[in-house]
């Protein structure tokens, strides 16, 4: 296995020299996201006028959501796969059927959606002891879901690409045997690729909170930034409408840059780490298979060699 810092530079270096068709893939991927959320809209803005209309267009649209963004929780992978390999992205495994991607991917996230559904059950009006139980038990599901990630998540839809024929619960058990003692580098390979958006989205938190509290305080309004009064916090923001826009205008902006920048730049960066982290693992699992045969083929030899004077 190659050092952690090797896996970021040669993940960039993938980048670099595929920029064209890694940004195809993350359009598609940005491209989703942006009609779901147009999907969602009008059905969470129905609710308050139609109720009942709402919720039945919101619940649909929510599985359908579900539904295509575990494709792409599979396809996505894959496709930089593929990349890495030199393969069409048009050609990365699309003979898999997608009741199959879909299992795949569900798979790759049931402990984070049982987490976020113990988290949404403990806003439920229900005793203390039942939220303190909850809680823990969602603690607990977290924790589980981190190590799943590197344990199995973040391989399997590569794994499940170069062996189609496997069942899904034959390739997660591969996985956790691939992933074995591996876990803890991986996660620092993860780490080493995220440490710069999560500083960047850092600043930008710190951007957004000086566009607020600095105009307040040069306008004599500094106290009113404890005030828990809406109206205040509103006015805080600019005295005319014109002010408020043009704040909010350029926040939005720089939020969508930054969005941008990390969703078409480092998220292709982690995907290559990934598959270049999953191809040495292979070749670490094909070594130590060649080894185990050759220390069988060796036994075997002595064996044939004690008995030879027996024979003779």
């Amino acid at each position: 296995m190659k050092l952690t810092s090797q896996y970021f530079s040669g993940a960039w270096q993938l980048w670099k020299s595929n920029i064209k068709e890694s940004s195809i893939v993350i359009a598609i991927q940005f491209a989703a996201v942006i009609v779901a959320v147009i999907l969602l809209a009008p059905g969470l803005a129905a609710m308050t006028a139609h109720p009942k209309f709402g919720m039945v267009y919101t619940v649909l649209m929510a599985l359908a959501v579900v539904l295509t963004i575990g494709l792409l929780e599979y396809y996505i992978p894959v496709c930089f796969l593929a990349i890495r390999r030199g393969q069409s992205i048009t050609k990365a495994d699309m003979q898999v059927g997608y009741a199959r991607a879909l299992a795949v991917s569900v798979m790759m996230v049931w402990p984070t959606l049982i987490s976020n559904i113990l988290n949404q059950a403990s806003n439920l009006e229900i005793g203390l002891g039942w939220k303190f139980c909850i809680a823990l038990m969602a603690i607990g599901i977290s924790v589980f879901a981190i190590v799943w990630v590197y344990a199995v998540a973040t391989m399997l839809p590569l794994l499940a690409s170069d062996h189609p024929d496997e069942s899904v619960w034959q390739l997660t058990r591969r996985c956790s045997q691939l992933t074995e003692g591996h876990k803890w580098q991986l996660f620092v390979v993860d780490l080493e690729i995220l440490i710069g958006p999560i500083m960047v989205l850092w600043v930008l938190l710190m951007i957004c909170m000086f566009a607020l509290v600095i105009p307040a305080a040069l306008n004599g309004n500094a106290a009113a930034l404890t005030s828990d009064s809406s109206e205040e916090m509103i006015r805080l923001m600019g005295s005319t409408f014109a002010e408020r826009w043009g704040l909010f205008t350029g926040i939005g902006l720089l939020c969508l840059l930054v969005m941008l920048v990390l969703q078409f730049v480092f998220v292709p960066i982690q995907q290559f780490a990934h598959a270049l982290f999953y191809e040495d693992l292979l070749a670490e699992e094909e070594g130590a298979v060649e080894d185990a045969d050759a220390e069988v083929i060796e036994t075997v030899n002595h064996t044939e060699e004690a008995e030879k004077p027996l024979s003779e």
